[in-house]
C-alpha cells in the first residue's frame, strides 16, 4: 500500500478519534467534564442508566456509554495532559473518583441482577420429587436404523427389493467390476481401508454400496429393481466434519423401456415420502466417470433452514453396458437391449446437510462416484463477461449467465461483482521521487501529476520509475472494504492521496507493488474507474475433469452459446496460420508421450515493452498477475484458447530440441529455482546441454527469458505441444508441482491448437513488442485422430423419455463441434454419424452423444414418470427377523449404540487402520 487512510487515534491532530472528532463522537464539550459539576452529572447519568437496566443483557449494553473507552469520564481523563501541573493533579483525583463511583454503581446493580436471575432459574427448573419414577427406562432405536428402514419401506412399496452385501468386500467387486483401473485415485490408501499387508491384498472395507448392485446383477434374473442401503468406509480423518464410516443408499433399475423420465419420477416419489407432499426433485447435468448421462439431484426441501428451497441431495446416472467390467456385463446383466439407471444418496454422514438433505459432495461415494476428491473436485477458472461477449455477442447479466452455465453442467463457484470504488480515483504520472533514508524499508516521497496539480504522496513500493502512469486515490475516495482515503502527515511529509495496488483496488491479490499503466493508456487527471472494469463482472467456475476444454474462454464461450442457443464465433478461427516455410527449430520426438510439437520464433522482441492495459486487465480478472510482455502473452493465449505455451530465450537453447524420457540420475533446475531429481517416467524437453524443461509442467531455469542482448532486444522461441494426459498427471503429482499448464494437459487440450496458439502468441509479440517473425514454423508429429460415432437418431428421445423436435439431435451435436452426417442403417432406421471435434476425446460412444443432446436441451424438459416396477418379493425372512429384534429389544430398555474401538486394529489389517481413524462396527439392528 502506498499512502494512508484518514487520521486515526491520537496523532498530529489532537482532536481526532477513529477518524472523527471527539465532540462529533459524544456531542459533549470534553473540557467541561474536568469541572466538578460536570463530573457529578456524568456519574449521576451512569447511576441512573445502571439502575434502570432490567436484566444482565441491558446492563451490559449500557455499560460502554458510561465506562467504555468513549464514555465522557474516560474522554475527560485523556485531556488531563493539556492542563498545567497543579491543576492536572486536582482534576485527576476528581476524574478517578468519578470513575470509581460509576464502577461501584455498575457492580452493585450487577450483583442484584445475578441474584434475580438465579432465583428465577431455580423456580423454573424445580423438580417435583413426588412424581413416580420409571425405574426401567425405555430403550431407543438408532435414528440411522429408523431412516434406513423407512427408505427400504418406501421402495418395497413401489415393488423394489432390498439388496444387501458384505462390508468386507473383494477388490474386484469394489473396483474392477466397476471399471476402476489400477491407477484410479479411489484405490489409494487415502480413500480405502485395505485388509492385508498391501494394496494388492484383494480385500477392502467396502467404499460404496455399488458392489451390492453388481452382486444383484450376477444373482438375479432381469428385470432388476433393487435398493442397496448400507455402511461404507473411507480413511477420512476423524473430526467434527468427517468420519471413516457413513451410511449410503443406492438404487439400481435394469429393465426394457425405462428412461430418464422414470428415474426422475422414482426420485420424486422418494422425495415426497421422505420430506413431504410438497417435495420434488430436479436434475442438473454433472460428471461421473463411466456413466452417461450423469446428473446431480436437487430436492425441493420445504423444511430447509431459512425457508423452503433447493438442496443438493443425490447423484444419478444412466448406466451403459460399458459401465461394468465384462464379467459383470453379460447378457444376463446389462445387454444392449436393456436400459439401466442408478442413483445414490446419503442416509447418514458427518458432513451431511443439517437440514437432513443427506448427500454431500465432499466425500461422495457410490458406483462411479467413489472416486477420491481429486477426481470429483473441479479446478477453478475465472472469466469476465466482456471477454465472453467477444465470441457470443451480448451476454445476459452475471447471475443469468451463471445460471446458463449451470444448465449445461458447469459448476459456479462465485459471481464476482466489480469492486466498490467511490470518490476521486484518477490516473497520475510520477514526475520524480526521493528515497527517504534511515527507515526500515524503502519509502519514496513522490511528486505525482494528477491533472489539476502536482501532489506529494508517500509510497512504499519500488516497482515504478519517474514518468510512469499510476492509479491515484485522492482524498475523499473510498476503496473496497470501506477504506477511506485522506491526507495525512507521515514520515515527515503530508501524503496527499495514495498510489494504489491491484489488491487495494479490488482487482486481484497481488500486493507486491503498485499498478503501473502502459504509456499512452490515459492522461494525468483522467478518471481511472473506466479503466478498472467497474462494469465487467467476473464468473468463477469449477471445471470437472471431463470439461478440460473449458479452461479457456474459447471453451466457456462455446458452452454459453449452446446453453443460450445463440451463435458462437471461434477465436481460433480468427487466427491466420500461414503455410510454413521450413522449420523454425529442429525438433525430434522419439517418445510417444509427445504427439505433436510446434515451434515458432520471434526475433528482436523488446523485453521492456509493457503489456497493453486491456491484456493486463483481463489477466487480473482471471486471477493472474501481469509480469512482463512475453510472460503475459503466453498466459493470455492459454486463457483465450486453452493451449499452454512456453517461451524460451532462443539464444540459450543449443542444438535440436528432443522430447524424451529422463535418464537415471538426471536433474533439472525448474523456473522456481528448485533442483529436481528426475524419474525415468518423466517426459523432458532437452537440448544439447541436457534437460531444459519438465514437459507440460514447468520450464527449466537454464533457458528462461533473460536480459536483453547488446541491442536491447531478445529472440523468443515459442513452444506449443500436445502431450499424453497420464504422463503429465503423473509428473505433476510426483514432483508436487501443479501448474496452470499441467492442470490443462492432464485433462484435455485440443491437439489441433498448437500451430494456432503459437501463431497467435507470435503475432502479439510482433504487435506489442516490436519483434519480427522469423521464417519457418516447426510442426513435428501429428494430432491424434478420433473415429466417428454412429448412433440411432432417436436414441436421445428413447433415453430421456422425451419426443424432441425434428432436427434437435443434429443441431445440438453441431453446436458442440461435431461434423454430422445422416445415413440409413441396415434396419432402415436413420442414424447419425458424428465425427467428434478434436477437443472432445470423451465422445467415444453413442451414450456420450446422448448426454450432449440432453444437457443442451435441458434436463428440465425431462418429465416425471414413476417407473412401473414388477411386484417384488418384499423383505427377505432374514431382513424381517432383524427388524423384529430391533423393535423388540428397546421395549425392556435396550438402546442401539456405537462405541469406538480401543483394542487396536482388527486382525489382518494394515497399521493405517488406527483407533483414531475408525469407529468400531455398531450393531446391525
Amino acid at each position: 500500500m502506498c499512502g494512508f487512510p484518514g487520521p486515526r487515534g491520537r496523532g498530529a491532530d489532537r482532536a481526532t478519534y477513529d477518524g472523527a472528532t471527539m465532540s462529533e463522537s459524544t456531542d459533549l464539550d470534553v473540557t467541561s467534564l474536568l469541572d466538578p459539576d460536570a463530573l457529578k452529572a456524568a456519574v449521576a447519568a451512569a447511576e441512573r442508566a445502571f439502575a434502570e437496566a432490567s436484566d444482565l443483557g441491558e446492563l451490559a449494553a449500557v455499560r460502554p456509554a458510561h465506562l467504555g473507552d468513549r464514555a465522557p469520564i474516560l474522554l475527560a481523563r485523556r485531556e488531563l495532559g493539556s492542563l498545567p501541573g497543579p491543576e492536572r493533579a486536582d482534576a485527576g483525583k476528581r476524574v478517578n473518583a468519578a470513575r470509581q463511583q460509576a464502577q461501584e454503581a455498575f457492580d452493585a446493580r450487577r450483583v442484584v441482577l445475578v441474584e434475580e436471575r438465579d432465583a428465577r432459574v431455580l423456580a423454573e427448573e424445580a423438580v417435583d420429587v413426588t412424581l413416580p419414577w420409571d425405574r426401567v427406562p425405555r430403550g431407543a432405536r438408532h435414528p440411522i436404523t429408523q431412516i434406513a428402514e423407512h427408505i427400504a419401506d418406501v421402495f418395497v412399496a413401489m415393488g423394489w427389493e432390498v439388496a444387501e452385501g458384505p462390508e468386507v468386500e473383494s477388490s474386484w467387486l469394489n473396483f474392477d467390476a466397476l471399471n476402476f483401473g489400477k491407477d484410479h485415485p479411489a484405490r489409494t490408501m487415502q480413500d480405502t481401508f485395505y485388509l492385508g499387508e498391501s494394496e494388492n491384498s484383494g480385500t477392502v472395507l467396502r467404499t460404496h454400496t455399488s458392489p451390492v448392485q453388481v452382486r444383484a446383477l450376477l444373482e438375479r434374473e432381469l428385470p432388476v429393481y433393487v435398493v442397496c442401503p448400507g455402511r461404507t468406509f473411507r480413511t477420512d480423518a476423524l473430526d467434527a466434519t468427517h468420519t471413516p464410516v457413513f451410511h449410503q443408499v443406492e438404487g439400481l433399475a435394469v429393465d426394457r423401456g425405462i428412461t430418464m423420465a422414470h428415474l426422475k419420477g422414482t426420485l420424486d416419489a422418494f422425495a415426497r415420502a421422505m420430506f413431504g407432499a410438497q417435495s420434488r426433485t430436479r436434475l442438473r447435468p454433472s460428471f461421473f466417470p463411466f456413466t452417461e448421462p450423469s446428473a446431480e439431484v436437487d430436492v425441493w426441501f420445504p423444511e430447509k433452514k431459512g425457508g423452503a428451497g433447493w438442496v443438493e441431495w443425490a447423484a444419478a446416472a444412466w448406466s451403459t453396458p460399458t459401465s461394468c467390467a465384462p464379467a459383470a456385463s453379460t447378457r444376463r446383466c446389462t445387454p444392449d437391449s436393456r436400459s439401466a439407471w442408478d442413483w445414490s444418496a446419503r442416509s447418514s454422514s458427518a458432513t451431511a446437510s443439517p437440514t437432513c438433505a443427506t448427500w454431500s459432495r465432499a466425500t461422495c461415494g457410490s458406483a462411479a462416484r467413489s472416486a477420491s476428491d481429486s477426481v470429483r473436485r473441479g479446478e477453478e477458472v475465472r472469466v469476465p463477461l466482456s471477454w465472453l461477449a467477444e465470441h457470443v455477442g451480448e451476454v445476459p447479466p452475471a447471475d443469468d449467465t451463471a445460471e446458463a452455465f449451470v444448465r449445461v453442467g458447469l459448476e459456479i463457484e462465485d459471481v464476482l461483482e466489480p469492486p466498490e470504488l467511490t470518490g476521486p480515483i484518477v490516473v497520475g504520472r510520477v514526475l520524480e521521487f526521493e528515497v527517504l533514508d534511515g527507515l526500515k524499508k524503502p519509502i519514496r516521497w513522490c511528486q505525482v501529476d494528477v491533472g489539476e496539480k502536482v501532489r506529494g504522496i508517500i509510497c512504499g513500493a519500488a516497482n515504478f520509475a519517474a514518468g510512469d502512469l499510476v492509479v491515484v486515490a485522492l482524498p475523499g475516495a473510498v476503496l473496497p472494504g470501506n477504506f477511506a482515503i485522506s491526507a495525512r502527515k507521515t514520515y515527515g511529509h503530508v501524503s496527499d492521496g495514495m498510489i494504489a495496488s491491484a489488491r487495494e483496488l479490488g482487482l486481484g491479490s497481488d500486493h507486491a507493488g503498485i499498478m503501473v499503466l502502459p504509456a499512452g493508456t490515459a492522461e494525468p487527471g483522467d478518471d481511472a474507474l473506466p479503466l478498472l472494469g467497474r462494469d465487467d463482472p467476473v464468473v468463477e467456475l469449477a471445471i470437472t475433469p471431463d470439461r478440460g476444454y473449458c479452461f479457456s474462454v474459447r471453451g466457456l464461450a462455446r458452452e454459453l452459446a449452446g446453453s443460450l442457443d445463440i451463435d458462437f464465433a471461434d477465436p481460433a478461427a480468427r487466427v491466420d496460420v500461414p503455410a510454413a516455410d521450413g522449420d523454425a527449430w529442429p525438433v525430434e520426438l522419439p517418445d510417444p508421450g509427445c504427439a505433436r510439437f510446434v515451434a515458432r520464433r520471434v526475433d528482436g522482441v523488446d523485453p521492456a515493452a509493457p503489456s497493453p492495459w486491456w491484456m493486463q486487465r483481463r489477466l487480473l480478472a482471471a486471477g493472474m498477475r501481469p509480469i512482463s510482455l512475453i510472460v503475459d502473452v503466453t498466459n493470455y493465449v492459454m486463457l483465450e484458447l486453452g493451449q499452454p505455451l512456453h517461451a524460451y530465450d532462443a539464444n540459450r537453447v543449443s542444438g535440436p530440441i528432443v522430447v524424451r524420457r529422463a535418464q537415471a540420475g538426471e536433474k533439472l533446475v525448474t523456473l522456481d529455482d528448485a533442483e529436481r531429481t528426475l524419474d525415468p517416467d518423466d517426459l523432458l524437453i532437452t537440448d544439447d546441454s541436457g534437460p531444459i524443461g519438465l514437459a507440460g509442467v514447468m520450464g527449466g531455469a537454464s533457458t528462461e527469458i533473460a536480459g536483453p542482448g547488446e541491442d536491447g532486444r531478445i529472440d523468443v522461441l515459442i513452444e506449443a505441444a500436445h502431450f499424453q494426459q497420464a504422463v503429465i498427471a503423473r509428473a505433476a503429482r510426483r514432483h508436487k508441482l501443479p501448474s496452470e499448464a499441467s492442470k490443462r494437459f492432464e485433462r484435455v487440450v485440443d491437439p489441433q491448437l498448437p500451430p494456432v496458439a503459437a501463431e497467435r502468441a507470435a503475432q502479439l509479440l510482433v504487435e506489442h513488442g516490436g519483434g519480427t517473425l522469423a521464417a519457418g514454423r516447426t510442426d513435428a508429429g501429428a494430432a491424434p485422430q478420433q473415429p466417428p460415432v454412429r448412433m440411432p437418431i432417436n436414441l436421445p428421445d428413447e433415453v430421456a423419455g422425451v419426443a424432441y423436435k425434428p432436427g434437435v439431435t443434429v443441431r445440438r451435436l453441431t453446436q458442440i463441434g461435431c461434423a454430422v452426417d445422416l445415413v440409413t442403417g441396415d434396419d432402415g432406421r436413420a442414424r447419425v454419424v458424428a465425427l467428434p471435434p478434436s477437443w472432445r476425446p470423451d465422445l467415444a460412444q453413442p451414450a456420450d452423444l446422448v448426454e450432449e443432446v440432453l444437457r443442451l436441451e435441458g434436463y428440465e424438459a425431462i418429465p416425471s414418470v414413476l417407473a412401473a416396477a414388477p411386484a417384488g418379493r418384499g423383505l427377505t425372512p432374514g431382513q424381517n427377523r432383524r427388524r423384529a429384534v430391533s423393535r423388540a429389544l428397546p421395549r425392556p430398555g435396550t438402546s442401539r449404540w456405537s462405541r469406538s474401538r480401543s483394542s487396536g486394529p482388527p486382525r489382518g489389517t494394515r497399521s493405517a487402520f488406527r483407533p483414531t481413524t475408525c469407529a468400531a462396527a455398531p450393531s446391525t439392528w
